[in-house]
């Protein structure tokens, strides 16, 4: 486990990307034990000697706020983001999903479009998803970067929680809360209520150390939801962890600082992983905030 560093030590940026600067992404339909699910792809054909990457959402919203690091990343390797059952545009049926059964179709997801092994990002609840797919199946993710992973013991019980999220809010683009609040309509709120009771019960802690794999753990400076001593935590409990904390970031950093999140990323895959060579300097070149 290594400590607290700085692979990316840019601010970010509050506005994601300039419209039409990146790859697009293609919109496509795919059917998993029933249930059909929505995904975003980089329709530009990346590096083939790059590894796939696959993006997990957080709580109650769909893969829209992911697209800003998306598009980053498409332009050096495949890229997909897939909206979780029940969420996004993805279908309703077939009742409500616990964090395990995620997991489970999510790397069902995987084995649609043949992706054997992956590298899995994912954001809030998106890790714990991670967490519990890694723990079962970690031949099949080839690293991992949790940006910042719930739950955080110390923002328990519930109220504290919801404090911390009011909190959270100021240092977050309007854009972002628009997107938020329309998925959260989307989802309804029954289904965000069991989510957020099962990602409450979920203890991360016991598969962390499962998690075998070359692991980034990555907190926004601003975030009042992760605190800084819960994500060093995290990464003591990852046998191959690394901690890097992105200045002036909050807890949707996918989003509102994507160009360092995905600086960051290909920083840390190119270091860990010998299929994932020269994205470094690519990745800065394309940076809006470069």
């Amino acid at each position: 486990m290594s400590s607290l560093s700085a692979l990316s030590t840019s601010p970010p940026g509050r506005n994601a990307e300039a419209p039409g600067a990146r790859p697009p992404l293609a919109e496509v339909w795919t059917t998993v034990a029933g249930r059909r699910i929505f995904a975003r792809i980089n329709a530009q054909a990346a590096p083939p000697e790059q590894p796939p990457i696959v993006l997990v959402h957080g709580l109650g919203v769909s893969g829209r706020y992911l697209v800003p690091t998306a598009r980053l990343l498409a332009a050096h390797y495949p890229v997909y983001l897939p909206d979780l059952p029940g969420f996004g545009r993805s279908a309703k049926a077939g009742g409500y999903h616990g964090i395990q059964e995620l997991a489970d179709l999510l790397l069902a997801w995987m084995d649609t479009w043949q992706l054997d092994r992956a590298v899995l990002l994912g954001n809030s609840l998106g890790c714990q998803i991670i967490a519990h797919a890694a723990a079962r199946h970690p031949e099949r993710i080839a690293a991992a970067i949790l940006t910042n992973p719930t739950v955080d013991p110390a923002s328990l019980p519930t109220a504290r929680i919801l404090t911390r999220f009011l909190r959270a809010i100021p240092h977050e683009p309007l854009s972002l809360a628009a997107i938020v609040a329309c998925d959260y309509l989307t989802a309804g709120p029954l289904r965000m209520a069991r989510s957020g009771v099962s990602m409450l019960r979920d203890r991360v802690q016991t598969r962390l150390p499962q998690m075998p794999m070359p692991t980034l753990v990555v907190r926004g400076e601003h975030d009042s939801i992760v605190s800084r001593a819960w994500a060093q935590e995290v990464t003591s409990l990852l046998p191959n962890g690394r901690l890097v904390e992105l200045p002036g970031g909050c807890h949707g950093i996918c989003y509102d600082a994507a160009p360092q999140l995905a600086a960051t990323v290909c920083a840390f895959l190119e270091r860990c992983l010998p299929s994932a060579p020269g994205a470094t300097q690519a990745c800065a070149r394309t940076s809006p905030a470069q």
